[in-house]
């Protein structure tokens, strides 16, 4: 089993029910398949990937170690891969991982490669702060992250300051 309790398995140039057996066996073998991608690539051949996991795979713990090792955009990744039945189904789910991707998203514009390229990462983590907050209860957290964008963007846009950007 791979770091952290998931495992990609990648079957190419099978029929879809070769794809189905597939994944009868991995949850015969104790796994669970979490998410998988088909695509057909001709004369009743397909490509897939499934993506299986343990009893014990956590994704928050698993994004919050990839996005500590420097690049916020594989935490991202890790919550792309949350089964929609399971992500849409709690509401405690979902706020959490707002706010982790709102977490994420300011680490990105605090980062080197927000300097060079046009960010939308405010407005990503926009979306991810009223997702947070929607539910009821609010869920207070993910309020946390929007003072810290705004200050990150004047300072990118104005290095000397708003204030200067606007006197005479």
């Amino acid at each position: 089993m791979a770091l952290f309790g998931l495992l990609y398995l990648l079957v190419q140039e099978h029929t879809a029910q070769e794809i189905t057996a597939v994944r009868a066996l991995v949850e015969h073998s104790g796994l669970s398949c979490y998410a998988s991608q088909v695509h057909e690539t001709g004369l009743d051949k397909v490509d897939a990937v499934i993506v299986a996991v343990s009893d014990d795979y956590n994704p928050l713990f698993h994004a919050r170690e990839v996005a500590a090792q420097g690049d916020p955009f594989l935490g991202l990744d890790v919550f792309s891969l949350l089964p929609h039945d399971v992500f849409f189904s709690d509401t405690d789910i979902r706020s959490t991982v707002a706010v982790e991707k709102q977490r994420y998203w300011l680490a990105w514009q605090k980062g080197p490669g927000a300097a060079t390229q046009v960010s939308g990462a405010f407005f990503r983590a926009q979306m991810e702060f009223y997702t947070s907050i929607y539910f009821p209860p609010p869920w207070f957290p993910g309020t946390v992250f929007r003072p810290s964008f705004g200050r990150c963007l004047v300072t990118r846009r104005w290095p000397q300051g708003c204030s200067a950007r606007f006197s005479g």
